[in-house]
């Protein structure tokens, strides 16, 4: 029987600037996790560091395809936050998110 699930996702950007803005972007999407899982991100240099865990002990109602499905939203966030920002860039001819 699965007691305990940990997935470490790590996710590199060609700099800190893009990884900084993705951040912040999903961060948001990171505190609608369900409470019955701990989603914690950080930053370390050009890369977002994303760690989900589980305890099926502690938490008897929690079922793996909720595991599943977070991990999913979160990848999608993921996603959808870097073509925002490439979107933005090449409107912008290749210039920083942040750049006039």
């Amino acid at each position: 029987m699965l007691e305990k699930i940990k997935i470490v996702i790590v996710t590199h950007f060609r700099d800190r600037e893009t990884s900084e803005t993705v951040f912040r972007s999903i961060n948001p999407e990171n505190q609608l996790a369900p409470r019955k899982i701990s989603l914690k991100s950080f930053l370390d240099k050009e890369n977002i560091v994303t760690v989900v865990e589980g305890n099926f002990q502690k938490n008897k109602e929690l079922r793996l395809p909720t595991i599943v499905r977070t991990v999913d939203d979160y990848i999608w966030s993921l996603n959808i936050a870097f073509d925002t920002i490439s979107t933005v860039e090449e409107k912008n001819e290749g210039k920083g998110v942040f750049e006039s």
